[in-house]
């Protein structure tokens, strides 16, 4: 009898946990990236796997100003686990993007706006992401506010993106995508980049 009624609890604080893990991520991200952060739905029916969807990274702290991404759905499988032994983002095997779109601004400055995304303002506690991010029909816009063209910023956008980024190297990372750009501007795209 003792048993049950613990497996009833346990089970019902799984589901009320489960029910704010959205928010919960949602504000963890907006404080690491110093931006805003904004999910749709997030599903974690099945456990080793979290989908998200209508994904969203504010252009600032708030989305007045835009966006900078968006994606309509990112998968994420992982270890249940090891996420239980604190072992955070090594807990993750793999990060589906699925028709993401970024939008890169080189600014007068020189910097990118997408700057805190990968320098985030709180750095990650707990082992690194060990990985793959897969990345299927992106969309990358690139604006480049020095360069101009005919008095305007230059402006690129290269569609079709499918690549992977492989970080099972930590801290070396595997980047490989190709995509299509605007006839006449850009034609088919395809990168290698170790980083």
């Amino acid at each position: 009898m003792i048993l049950t009624v613990s497996v009833f609890f346990m089970h019902r604080y799984y589901r009320q946990l489960l029910g704010q893990a959205d928010k919960l991520i949602m504000n963890d991200l907006a404080r690491r990236f110093n931006l805003g952060v904004r999910v749709g739905r997030a599903d974690f029916n099945t456990l080793g796997i979290a989908i998200f969807e209508d994904v969203e990274i504010a252009a600032e702290k708030t989305f007045e100003n835009g966006r900078i991404f968006h994606a309509n759905k990112v998968i994420i499988r992982y270890s249940p686990r090891k996420l239980l032994f604190g072992r955070g983002a090594a807990s993750i095997s793999s990060v589906d993007l699925v028709e993401p779109k970024l939008l890169v601004i080189r600014q007068k400055d020189g910097r990118f706006n997408i700057a805190n995304i990968f320098k985030p303002a709180v750095p990650p506690t707990g082992p690194p992401f060990e990985g793959v991010v897969r990345i299927s029909n992106g969309v990358l816009s690139f604006k480049d506010v020095i360069s101009q063209v005919n008095g305007a910023p230059a402006f690129i956008v290269v569609r079709n993106i499918s690549g992977a980024i492989n970080a099972s190297s930590h801290p070396k990372y595997i980047f490989n995508a190709a995509g299509t750009g605007k006839a006449g501007q850009l034609g088919k795209v395809k990168c290698n980049w170790h980083i």
